[in-house]
């Protein structure tokens, strides 16, 4: 039997630093493992060997609409050059999605555009100690 689920871009919440974020352009957020799980070799004979990667890092990639108040507060954390923890929380049905993790820090100031049109702000936060998990 089929399943039919959906999803609405307003069930899912991101907190940075214990402060929900809001003002969100059309892409809300994006997150992507920095590296590999694994590294694989094949010797000559065929044999396998398969190093383990440790690098736990993502980069998550917030957008922002140029007038979203959360700017204020992404500017703040990047300017104090400290860590600080970041979840997004996604509900779909029964299904919630988990990502980030307490030791986050903005890589750098957002690139601006100021012009006829307010440009979204993007904001590439590096997470040390990344999961994903679905709960």
């Amino acid at each position: 039997m089929a399943q039919y689920t959906s999803y609405n871009a307003k069930d899912t919440t991101v907190i940075a630093d214990g402060v929900f974020t809001t003002g969100f352009a059309e892409d809300k957020i994006e997150f992507e493992p920095n590296e590999d799980g694994f590294e694989y070799e094949f010797g000559a004979d065929g044999d396998v060997i398969v190093s383990e990667s440790n690098d736990t890092s993502a980069t998550i990639t917030l957008t922002l609409q140029a007038t979203s108040p959360s700017n204020k507060h992404f500017m703040n954390l990047l300017r104090q050059k400290r860590f600080f923890p970041l979840w997004a929380v996604s509900k779909r049905g029964d299904i919630t999605e988990k990502a980030g993790g307490n030791k986050c820090r903005i890589l750098k100031a957002p690139t601006g555009t100021l012009g006829t049109t307010a440009e979204p702000r993007e904001y590439e936060i590096v997470v040390f100690d990344f999961d994903n998990k679905y709960e």
